[in-house]
């Protein structure tokens, strides 16, 4: 017997079974992908409101600060810039900064799309306050729907931490 009739004999039954098993796994992981884990699209402004829950500087607790966020997609890849506009006491005074007094950071994050759309999205913000400090914030959040998001938030600024909720305005 040759060596084609021997391998036809021998093996051709267990690479065509291969290649219909990888033609099959290759179908289910589009399909997987497709059906089953979320496509987050957070590309836009977003509407950003935290309230601070625990602070070592106790003018800060139950303090709220609101910020306008810009966006930026690319895959699970996030990045933007971040604009802080109002700050409320814990006596509900509000203090709405100017434009020349407006805080701006920059941030970068993930995102690890769940099943079913529960997306956890890691945001890095670097902020510098008015007197060029750079403090860190760290946002953990979770999609409520395609414009909604809430979460936690820890920052270095008085090691503040609190809840976060986002909303897209555009």
């Amino acid at each position: 017997m040759t060596f084609k009739g021997l391998f036809d004999k021998y093996y051709g039954k267990e690479i065509l079974k291969t290649v219909i098993a990888s033609t099959i796994v290759a179908i289910a992981g589009v399909a997987y992908k497709t059906f089953i884990v979320s496509h987050t699209n957070l590309n836009g402004h977003w509407r950003v409101a935290l309230k601070i829950k625990n602070s070592t500087y106790k003018p800060y607790l139950n303090m709220g600060c609101e910020y306008n966020f810009n966006i930026i997609q690319n895959d699970d890849i996030i990045s933007g810039s971040a604009e802080k506009y109002d700050e409320i006491s814990a006596d509900g005074k509000v203090f709405t900064y100017n434009s020349k007094q407006r805080l701006h950071s920059k941030f970068d994050g993930h995102i690890e799309n769940g099943h079913f759309g529960n997306a956890d999205i890691t945001l890095n913000m670097d902020e510098w306050n008015i007197y060029n400090v750079k403090s860190i914030s760290t946002f953990e959040l979770k999609v409520i729907n395609k414009d909604s998001l809430a979460g936690k938030f820890i920052s270095s600024a008085a090691e503040a931490d609190g809840g976060v909720f986002m909303k897209r305005i555009e």
